[in-house]
């Protein structure tokens, strides 16, 4: 990426469904292309990045977007709600990091974690104690970044892709006070829980 590149970052409304809806299939294409089949890919992606969901998932007010765009154009996003956690990630008021994601040509520059403090400011500002996760087992970029950024792990969860049955670990990280810990290490397994992330 250019040194002088442009980068800020905005909250995503419904008006913007066609758009992450493109950034979507983009981005999960080249995160997970490599190690998933395209059938099951293309299941997936049917079902979750449509126009018509996003614009369901946009509107939703308990959810909180943010688009990071390089020199005007989408090179990322994250997306978070108040989905309950497994039970064993004993957190107050939690929230969910459903989806982490930046466009390949961005992979390795400082603004995977730039987003991430901009997502975690946010987080705090609206009250939420910690915020938790889950990301695929086999993911070991994604898990690296996560756990730099005080992500612990609290256990498993099967995910679903297409036909192809996967296992998320479960990850979860304190805001506000409590911040410089992770949270608790645990090792239970949890029901179908969803994220998806490749910072």
């Amino acid at each position: 990426m250019n040194a002088t590149a442009s980068v800020k970052f905005r909250s995503i409304s419904a008006t913007d469904a066609a758009m992450l809806t493109d950034l979507m299939r983009r981005a999960f294409v080249q995160a997970f292309s490599h190690n998933t089949g395209a059938e099951d890919l293309k299941a997936y992606m049917d079902s979750h990045f449509t126009i018509r969901r996003q614009r369901s998932e946009l509107s939703d007010p308990k959810t909180v977007n943010v688009l990071v765009t390089v020199d005007g154009h989408p090179a990322g996003y994250a997306q978070m709600d108040a989905h309950p956690p497994p039970d064993f990630v004993e957190v107050r008021r939690p929230v969910q990091l459903r989806r982490f994601y930046l466009l390949k040509s961005h992979w390795g520059t400082y603004i995977a974690d730039e987003l991430m403090q901009v997502c975690l400011e946010r987080l705090a500002g609206l009250g939420y104690d910690g915020v938790w996760l889950s990301c695929w087992d086999q993911n070991a970029r994604a898990l690296a970044f996560y756990r730099r950024w005080g992500f612990r792990s609290c256990g498993t969860a099967p995910f679903i892709v297409g036909n192809d049955r996967q296992t998320d670990f479960i990850l979860v990280r304190w805001i506000g006070p409590d911040a410089t810990d992770g949270g608790p290490e645990l090792t239970k397994a949890a029901g179908e829980y969803g994220n998806e992330g490749q910072p």
